[in-house]
């Protein structure tokens, strides 16, 4: 199903991140996508055995990478961490910079911002996408309400590459309302 609207919010779930649009028809829809984003550790050996044992609980997992020192240009050895439950993201960053001789790189960026940045859109970005709808009815408190859970595939040609839910339309502005 191929649809059009707004992004006007975004957040994380358990298994990624939670976006809400509302339809140019009217009305809003939730779709989800996966999302993992990592944050990277540096340290002595010993600091960084520490600070690993300490975030697993968050089932996450840990591999070494190379990446490039943005004051010197050098490639530097980091672990990359990346945590599956998004909603635990900002404890596991938490837990490992307490660990004396870590430092860490690129967890300060809020993860609804960074999904923005990520995935370049914007609030109140005009988006088109084309979802395959999964439903369950998760228990609330107020009773039982439709999810809709997506695989989208891009539906725009607008030239940017964007691997999962959506894309930014040729229209990416928001349409300014007549008076």
């Amino acid at each position: 199903m191929t649809d059009r609207g707004w992004l006007f919010d975004l957040y994380p779930d358990e298994q990624g991140m939670r976006l809400w649009f509302l339809r140019e028809t009217g009305g809003a829809v939730s779709l989800w996508e996966p999302y993992t984003p990592a944050f990277y550790v540096r340290g002595t050996r010993s600091a960084i055995d520490r600070a690993l044992a300490r975030i697993r609980r968050f089932r996450a997992s840990a591999a070494p990478v190379e990446r490039i020192d943005f004051r010197t240009g050098d490639p530097v050895p980091v672990i990359e961490v990346r945590v599956l439950d998004l909603r635990q993201y900002g404890r596991a960053v938490s837990v490992a910079g307490a660990e004396e001789g870590i430092e860490l790189f690129t967890c300060d960026i809020p993860l609804p911002q960074r999904y923005a940045y990520d995935r370049g859109v914007f609030p109140l970005a005009y988006c088109s996408w084309d979802a395959k709808e999964r439903r369950s009815i998760p228990a609330t408190a107020g009773g039982a309400v439709w999810r809709r859970r997506s695989t989208a595939k891009p539906a725009c040609s607008r030239g940017t590459t964007l691997p999962s839910s959506l894309r930014l339309s040729p229209e990416s502005f928001a349409r300014p309302t007549r008076t």
